[in-house]
């Protein structure tokens, strides 16, 4: 199977401004029944959640996105690949989240949250 891709037809690059992103919390912490807490490493990979808005999808546009999102990547089950904004290398996505929002006209903004896969992007 081949691993989907960004569609070229959408938005390459996020809202400069809206772009943001947090690694997901990598350590693991419980209480042995005497002593202080301890806390290890969960992973030597980390995933880091990024969310950003997509501004002016065109009605087709948001129609081919929620087909992609439904066919090619079952509905949010798989990853995709597509290039970081920020360092420009390319990097596998997962989806948690989207929203179409009404910007006007056949125009609309899209804000995704997704999550940056460790690993190379093969």
């Amino acid at each position: 199977m081949v691993t989907p891709v960004w569609l070229p037809a959408f938005p390459q690059l996020p809202d400069a401004k809206s772009w943001g992103w947090a690694p997901q919390e990598n350590k693991v912490v419980f209480q042995p029944a005497v002593g202080p807490s301890i806390s290890r490493r969960r992973a030597t990979a980390k995933v880091v959640n990024h969310s950003g808005t997509f501004s002016l999808f065109s009605g087709a546009e948001m129609i081919a996105f929620e087909d992609w999102y439904a066919d090619e990547l079952a509905d949010g089950a798989l990853h995709y690949i597509w290039e970081d904004p920020i360092s420009k290398v390319l990097a596998k996505w997962k989806i948690k989240s989207y929203r179409f929002q009404s910007a006007g006209g056949d125009f609309y903004q899209l804000s995704l949250e997704v999550n940056r896969l460790p690993g190379a992007a093969v």
